[in-house]
């Protein structure tokens, strides 16, 4: 069973069409089919049915489709990780929902090339209630997720950043609540609201909790930059978490205060590589 087969299965299942999946691999489609009827005939079973027009997995199939992702992931990860001319390769993944720490972060990637040059490294802005962090590690989309949220269970293992994330209520310069020192819920009550698309895995669910029902939503975004364009176009008013912004928009701080505390997860039972121990460490070093 080689590698390239199981990746050509995989691709014909996404598809679920042989001639689909021979253009997304560039190969003849009878290569294709010849080479999943070897792949079932070493098994001893049927991988695929046609189902009207499309193919669909049997059991076995569905069974091989899952394990085949896996060793490919693991595959990939391995072949990243192999020292190449006497000095270690691989990349880092971290994604992060907090803005308050992208710097930080920022500042130990730099150290973690600074030791390993050759490495390839990744920071992403994740929405928690689009890629929710349980599925982004588990499936090796990344290494670390940094988050304000950390999971409930004993699947993780999780470090607690010295950053905060206060959160403001986003509005225009002339906005009437510009002027305030700050804003309360009964403030906000009858203003057109632009909430975070993550709220519930934020901490400022629980500061709107009490008038839930009551509050004007008028819609919801998933970067800080939407955020700051919709208000600045007279959409409404926005909750934000960060830094101060300049020009035409004004930061007011909530009453009573929402303070989010970042935090680093990683999966429990994966072993870190070179690079991903570095990152740890610098945070470790922080405490």
């Amino acid at each position: 069973m080689e590698l390239k087969i199981l990746r050509h299965f995989v691709v014909i299942a996404h598809e679920r069409s042989f001639s689909q999946a021979a253009i997304v691999l560039r190969i003849s489609q009878p290569a294709l089919s010849r080479q999943i009827k070897a792949l079932e005939d070493e098994l001893g079973t049927k991988l695929l049915e046609r189902h009207h027009r499309e193919l669909v997995l049997t059991p076995a199939g569905s069974y091989l489709y899952d394990q085949a992702q896996a060793l490919l992931k693991d595959a990939g990860r391995i072949k990243a990780g192999v020292p190449r001319n006497g000095s270690s390769t691989g990349a880092l993944r971290i994604s992060c929902s907090e803005p308050s720490v992208v710097r930080e972060v920022s500042k130990a990637l730099s150290s973690v090339v600074t030791d390993f040059p050759n490495t390839s490294v990744t920071l992403t802005s994740t929405n928690t209630s689009l890629d929710p962090l349980p599925l982004g590690i588990e499936e090796d989309k990344y290494d670390f997720f940094i988050s304000a949220n950390p999971p409930a269970n004993h699947d993780y293992d999780s470090l607690p950043l010295n950053n905060t994330d206060q959160w403001y209520l986003l509005v225009k310069n002339d906005h009437p609540l510009a002027q305030k020192d700050r804003v309360t819920l009964r403030d906000v009550m009858d203003q057109p609201l632009l909430l975070p698309e993550n709220i519930d895995a934020t901490p400022l669910s629980g500061w709107l909790t009490p008038e839930s029902d009551n509050l004007q939503i008028r819609g919801s975004f998933n970067l800080e930059s939407t955020a700051a364009a919709m208000v600045d176009e007279g959409l409404g008013v926005a909750f934000y978490a960060g830094t101060s912004f300049d020009g035409s928009l004004t930061t007011v701080p909530l009453q009573p205060t929402v303070i989010g505390h970042p935090t680093l997860i990683w999966l429990k039972n994966r072993k870190l590589s070179q690079q991903a121990q570095k990152f740890l460490a610098y945070f470790q070093a922080q405490k």
